[in-house]
Order: C-alpha cells, then sequence, then structure tokens
C-alpha cells in the first residue's frame, strides 16, 4: 500500500536566538524564579501569509540574584488554501509559538546546566492561553 505524503500547511523557515543575557549570583538555598513571555508577531509587508515571530522569555529570582533574558525568532510560512482569514491567523498566531516553545525550553536547559546549578527546565504551558493574554493586551 502507498503512503500518500501529508505536507503540513505551516512551515517554519528560519528559527535562531539572536540574543541572550545570563547573571547568576551563587547564593545557598532554593531560589524562587518567576517566568515571563512575551511574544511579537509580525506580517510580511506583501504577503500576510508569511510572519515573523520574537518570543522573549525572561526568568528571574525574587532577589535580583538570577537572571536568564532570551530572544528566539523564528520565520513561518502558511498555505492558507481551504482556511478561512480567521482560521489563518489563529494558527499564524498560536501555532507558531507552540512550534518555538519545545526549542526555548531546551535553550534554557542548555544555558543553565553549569557547575553548582541545577538547570532549569521549563514547564509545558497553554500556549493558547498565553497567546490570546498576549494579544488582548494590546
Amino acid at each position: 500500500m502507498a503512503q500518500k505524503e501529508i505536507k503540513s500547511r505551516l512551515e517554519m523557515q528560519d528559527l535562531y536566538f539572536p540574543e541572550y543575557s545570563f547573571k547568576y549570583n551563587k547564593k545557598q538555598g532554593k531560589m524562587n524564579l518567576t517566568t515571563r513571555f512575551n511574544v511579537n508577531y509580525a506580517e510580511k509587508t506583501d504577503d500576510k501569509n508569511q510572519v515573523r515571530i520574537e518570543l522573549n522569555t525572561l526568568i528571574a529570582d525574587d532577589e535580583n540574584s538570577f537572571e536568564l533574558k532570551l530572544t528566539a525568532l523564528a520565520f513561518f510560512k502558511l498555505n492558507p488554501e481551504g482556511l478561512t482569514e480567521k482560521e489563518a491567523m489563529e494558527i499564524l498566531k498560536t501555532n507558531t509559538v507552540a512550534i518555538m516553545f519545545p526549542f526555548v525550553r531546551s535553550q534554557v536547559s542548555l544555558l543553565t546546566t553549569q557547575p553548582g546549578m541545577t538547570p532549569i527546565l521549563l514547564q509545558p504551558i497553554n500556549v493558547e492561553a498565553l497567546v490570546e493574554n498576549i494579544f488582548n493586551e494590546e
């Protein structure tokens, strides 16, 4: 039985980490870390089905002894054939961030793996709720 090739409507064309900063002053005891995310979304001027997504992550503690800022930048292209404009927009705003998030989690773990420190593993998040909150604030 021949298998039919299934191609995704959404294609990640590029992803990289253009910027990060990391500050760690080793202290005794458990750090109380908080994590914040921000998403910047931009459509290509001549093609609204191509987008640039910037996912900014900030992890910091209350006592200012730990701070990690990480920027992930990705470019996506959507084949909108058969989709309504609302469906296409939802895919471009939500699915893109969901695709990027595992890469961000991995990068955070890599950056925080060092002697004397327990690596940080970001927990999975509800990307739909995150994106909804961010775009409702605009």
